[in-house]
């Protein structure tokens, strides 16, 4: 589990990327490796844990006293990250169906190799 990074204070002129990615890996996740692969999806999950949590600090600063409607995201960038699975189960004995609707935020996805046709001669 890592940590929330802290915040970024204001800043003049444009974000850099490469000063950017650079500043959050060290902060959030020095164990990155940069150029690996496998990382990507665990970089994008933090950096979208450390964008909802900065919104969610910065709406509660604001709202502390106005609203008890703290504990439910259903803003951006929170629902655009957000979804739900069916999961669906009969029983080969008694033929009952089971059905649970759970939250997710990401989902897996297999991606098969395609064989590639030989170039025409």
């Amino acid at each position: 589990t890592a940590s929330t990074p802290p915040p970024i204070s204001a800043q003049e002129g444009p974000v850099i990327p490469e000063t950017f990615v650079s500043g959050f890996m060290s902060k959030v996740a020095p164990w990155f490796r940069r150029g690996v692969q496998e990382d990507s999806h665990e970089f994008l999950r933090l950096l979208i844990d450390a964008m909802q949590n900065s919104c969610k600090g910065a709406r509660n600063d604001k709202t502390a006293a106005a609203s008890g409607n703290g504990s439910e995201d259903t803003e951006y960038p929170f629902r655009l990250f957000r979804g739900t699975v069916e999961s669906n189960v009969k029983c080969s004995a008694c033929r009952a169906t089971s059905c649970k609707i759970d939250p997710i935020e990401d989902i897996g996805l297999d991606i098969l190799p395609v064989k590639s046709n030989p170039p025409p001669q």
